[in-house]
């Protein structure tokens, strides 16, 4: 059930994705040819878990942070490098079964 948001080249992009169960992963490939940019998380209705380290369908590991429901979305800021040859990875889980995550992938930093 990965999300592959690798090949997106222009900004901003959205996607959604359903989490499924209970503290089981869910890879999120992020863009390679873009410099730097802000990917925005956000898990609607039921709280999440992200994590840099993982698998896709693995179980959550120790090593995550909480984010809650409805957070308004967690930024974090990538800078692959134009140069990148794999994808920057992400790992989302439910805290409550079902869950929709939401993605927003802008620029960053911010155009003045």
């Amino acid at each position: 059930m990965a999300l592959d948001l690798s090949a997106i080249t222009s900004l901003p992009a959205t996607d959604r994705v359903t989490l499924g169960l209970t503290d089981v992963q869910t890879e999120i490939a992020l863009p390679t040819g873009i410099a730097s940019y802000r990917a925005s998380f956000q898990f609607i209705t039921n709280a999440g878990a992200l994590s840099e380290d993982g698998s896709d369908g693995g179980a959550l590991g120790a090593d995550y942070y909480t984010v809650p429901a409805d957070a308004g979305g967690i930024p974090l800021i990538f800078t692959p490098g134009d140069d990148c040859s794999s994808a920057p990875k992400v790992y989302a889980s439910s805290a409550t079964g079902s869950t929709v995550l939401e993605v927003l992938i802008d620029n960053w930093p911010q155009d003045e």
